[in-house]
C-alpha cells in the first residue's frame, strides 16, 4: 500500500496535533529527538502500512527527509525507542484526534452516498487480529482454543462508516466474544439528522430503532423471515405494518414503534430475510421514498405511519 509521508499534516494539520496534545497534558517533559507531534504521525502510519515492522515504518515516513538533511551519519531510532514512545503518547489523543477529524466526507455530488435525500451510513462488525502479548490473550481472547486456537489474539471492532466513501467515523472496540448488538449503541452518538442507516439482521430492536429515530435519523434493516410476521395494516404496495412494544411495558396508546417490511411477495424478496423500515414523524419521507425504502413493488403506496403514534 502506498502513502505519502506529505499528506498527513494536511489531513491531520500540525496545530490541531499539538492542541490537542496540550489539552490532553501529553507533551513530553524535556525535548527529544522523537516529540509527541512524530508519534502522532507515525502511530497514524502504523495503521497504514501495517506490512512494514515498526522501524521500517519511520523509515518510510521519514525518506523525505533524506533530501533536506543527507547526513549519512545520522541515525533514526530504533524500534525500542518506538515502542517506548509510543506507551508515553497514550491513547487519549488519538482517540481525541479521531473524533475530530474523522467525520462524513461525502457530497452531494458523490456517487452511492445520498439516498431519497438521505446520508447513506453502514454500522457493521468484523474481527481484526492484535500482538500475541499475553495482556492482548487475557483481555481480548481468542475465539476458539485449544489445537484449533486462532494464532494471535482477537479484537472485535464495531464500525459506522459512510457507505459511498468508506470512512469510519465511529467506532468501538472489544474482546472477540463481545455482542455487535451490544455494542452498537455506542457508534449512535454520531448519527446525526438527515441519515439512513443501514444495519444488518441481527441489530434491530425496539431499544436500537428508537435511539436513531431521536436523532432524527432513519433506519434501513434486514429483517429474518420469520420475524414481524403479525401484520396491523397491509398497505396497497403489498408491504405492511408492524408494531413493537418495550418488552418491559404493557401496550399502551402512543407508545408504541412501528417499522415497514417489505412483504414476501415483493419482488426479489422471497423466502430470503427482507427489508425493514423504522417509519418516524420528525422528518417523515415523501410517498415515493417511503415506498422504495419498504423494497415493495413498482405501485406508489402511502407514507410511513409515525414512529410514535
Amino acid at each position: 500500500m502506498s502513502c505519502e509521508s506529505s499528506s498527513l499534516p494536511q489531513l491531520y494539520p500540525r496545530e490541531e496535533v499539538a492542541d490537542l496534545l496540550t489539552r490532553c497534558h501529553a507533551w513530553e517533559e524535556r525535548e527529544r529527538k522523537l516529540s509527541q507531534v512524530v508519534m502522532v504521525y507515525y502511530v497514524i502510519g502504523l495503521s497504514l502500512l501495517r506490512r512494514l515492522n515498526l522501524a521500517a515504518v519511520l523509515r518510510f515516513l521519514a525518506r523525505g527527509l533524506r533530501w533536506l538533511w543527507p547526513d549519512p551519519e545520522l541515525a533514526l531510532p530504533t524500534a525500542g525507542a518506538l515502542v517506548y514512545r509510543r506507551k508515553q503518547l497514550g491513547v487519549t489523543v488519538l482517540r481525541q484526534l479521531f473524533r475530530h477529524r474523522c467525520q462524513p466526507m461525502a457530497t452531494q455530488e458523490t456517487k452511492g452516498a445520498f439516498r431519497f435525500g438521505l446520508r447513506l451510513m453502514a454500522i457493521d462488525s468484523t474481527l481484526d487480529e492484535v500482538a500475541d502479548t499475553p495482556a492482548n490473550a487475557l483481555h481480548f481472547g481468542r475465539l476458539t482454543t485449544g489445537k484449533s486456537a486462532s494464532p494471535f489474539p482477537q479484537i472485535r471492532c464495531l464500525y459506522l462508516a459512510e457507505a459511498g466513501t468508506h470512512a469510519i467515523v465511529d467506532a468501538t472496540l472489544a474482546p472477540c466474544r463481545g455482542s455487535p448488538q451490544r455494542l452498537a449503541p455506542s457508534v449512535l452518538r454520531s448519527v446525526e439528522p438527515g441519515m439512513l442507516v443501514l444495519c444488518d439482521r441481527n441489530f434491530p430492536s425496539i431499544e436500537f430503532l428508537a435511539a436513531i429515530r431521536k436523532l432524527q435519523a432513519h433506519v434501513l434493516a434486514r429483517v429474518a423471515v420469520n420475524h414481524y410476521t403479525q401484520a396491523e395494516q397491509v398497505r396497497s404496495s403489498g408491504s405492511y405494518l408492524v408494531t413493537l412494544h418495550p418488552h418491559d411495558q404493557p401496550p399502551r396508546p402512543r407508545s408504541h414503534h412501528r417499522i415497514s417490511p417489505a412483504s414476501p411477495r415483493d419482488p426479489g424478496v422471497g423466502a430470503v430475510p427482507r427489508l425493514a423500515q423504522c417509519a418516524g414523524s420528525q422528518s417523515q419521507p415523501s410517498t415515493s421514498t417511503a415506498h422504495h425504502l419498504a423494497g415493495s413493488s413498482q405501485r406508489p403506496c402511502p407514507g410511513p405511519d409515525p414512529l410514535l403514534s
